[in-house]
C-alpha cells in the first residue's frame, strides 16, 4: 500500500497531540525487585529502619543512601538512547531487566 508509510516525524506529531504521553530514557529494574516493591514490604522496611536509627541513636548526619551496585557515574556503557511512552509526569518509567534475560515492559 503506498501512501500508508508514516513520516519521519510522526513520533514528534503524536507526543505534539497527546500531550498526557512523554517520552523518556526507562531505567532497567530486576524483576525480583519489582515484586518487592509494594507498599507491605516498603512500610515494613522502613519501620525496621526507624527502629534501628532510634535504638543506636543514629543521629540523621550519619544516614547515607547507597545500594549493591555502589556509585556510577555518567550511565554506564550499558545506557540507552532508546526512549519509551509513559505518562506525562510518572516518576515510574522503568522496563523490567534480569542480569540475563532481554528486556521486558513493564
Amino acid at each position: 500500500m503506498s501512501g500508508c508509510m508514516p513520516s519521519d516525524k510522526w513520533v514528534t506529531h503524536f507526543l505534539e497531540r497527546h500531550p498526557e504521553v512523554s517520552a523518556y530514557r526507562p531505567r532497567p529494574l530486576d524483576p525480583k525487585r519489582a515484586r518487592a516493591f509494594n507498599p507491605t514490604t516498603v512500610h515494613a522496611y522502613l519501620d525496621l529502619i526507624e527502629e534501628v536509627i532510634a535504638c543506636y541513636k543514629i543521629p540523621i548526619e550519619n544516614i547515607y543512601n547507597t545500594d549493591e551496585k555502589g556509585v556510577q557515574l555518567g550511565g554506564g556503557r550499558k545506557a540507552s538512547t532508546v526512549k519509551q511512552l509513559f505518562a506525562a509526569g510518572s516518576k515510574n518509567r522503568y522496563i523490567l531487566k534480569a542480569d540475563s534475560t532481554a528486556l521486558h515492559n513493564y
